[in-house]
């Protein structure tokens, strides 16, 4: 079965104790429906420190998307959203 997980980026505070790249692995975790242990390194898939640093970065007026594959998902991020569209049964 198939889930898909979205975050706004309004609720994700870039300033805040958590980066982009540990939101999209909790995401993925949670439309896969595993432990955050049980998944590879996110770095296996994306630059963590880049991506961290774009999203810091990013002004308000700036549109973009970022889509790559991680743990079974297609992880796709733009200046408003984080979707998480899990394709396996894991």
């Amino acid at each position: 079965m198939s889930q898909s997980t979205t975050i706004r980026m309004s609720e994700f505070d870039v300033e805040g104790t958590e980066s982009l790249s540990r939101t999209v692995y909790s995401a993925v975790a949670k439309a896969k429906g595993v432990d955050p242990l049980d998944l590879p390194p996110l770095a296996q898939a994306i630059d963590c420190d880049s991506l961290d640093k774009f999203a810091a970065q990013s002004s308000d007026n700036v549109t973009f998307s970022i889509q790559f594959e991680y743990a079974g998902c297609r992880v796709t991020i733009t200046e408003t959203e984080v979707s998480i569209d899990s394709k396996d049964n894991s």
